[in-house]
């Protein structure tokens, strides 16, 4: 009886690993895109911060 309830924990328990391995793939996946998305937009801030006499950029750089 012990036997089979623990191989039915073990069995849960395995599962539930598998799917939480899953998930934290996903959010790597996720903040790795957001980190590119970041340093695009440092770049753009960093080029944009030598045109800012022109009215639109001054307004977008504010935005962002």
């Amino acid at each position: 009886m012990a036997d089979s309830v623990v191989s039915c924990i073990v069995t849960k328990l395995g599962n539930l690993l598998i799917q939480e391995a899953v998930l934290l793939s996903e959010v790597k996946d996720q903040v790795e895109g957001l980190q590119t998305e970041l340093r695009r937009m440092q770049c753009f801030l960093k080029d944009a911060d030598t045109n800012q006499e022109d009215q639109w950029v001054h307004n977008w750089i504010s935005e962002i």
